[in-house]
């Protein structure tokens, strides 16, 4: 199951731990982003460098989770048309500047 990886068994579930340079839910990908700061690192929503600069995560915001490649950003649910599934109280202040990730509208 997992291409470039092992395959790290859970209760239940698997997930597979990829070699240096792949990534994405089988380790089927090569690993093309590894700095944030080039175009999101790829991410769809939030980008997070390893300490080293030598790798990335991506991650979603509250209500979405990452598709199989690790970089794009799905619903959890459904949503009326034209609605984020973003719960707005998490933000009790107002934010200054620009907000920390942006939001693709396919």
């Amino acid at each position: 199951m997992c291409v470039h990886g092992e395959c790290v068994d859970q209760y239940q579930d698997y997930a597979c731990q990829c070699r240096p340079g792949y990534e994405g839910k089988y380790c089927q990908y090569n690993i093309t982003a590894t700095n944030c700061s080039v175009n999101n690192g790829g991410c769809e929503h939030d980008c997070t460098e390893s300490e080293d600069g030598r790798s990335r995560i991506c991650s979603c915001v509250t209500g979405y989770r990452l598709e199989n490649n690790n970089r794009k950003c799905v619903p959890k649910g459904s949503s009326a048309c034209g609605q984020l599934l973003i719960s707005r109280s998490e933000y009790a202040a107002p934010q200054d500047g620009p907000m920390p990730w942006v939001l693709g509208g396919e």
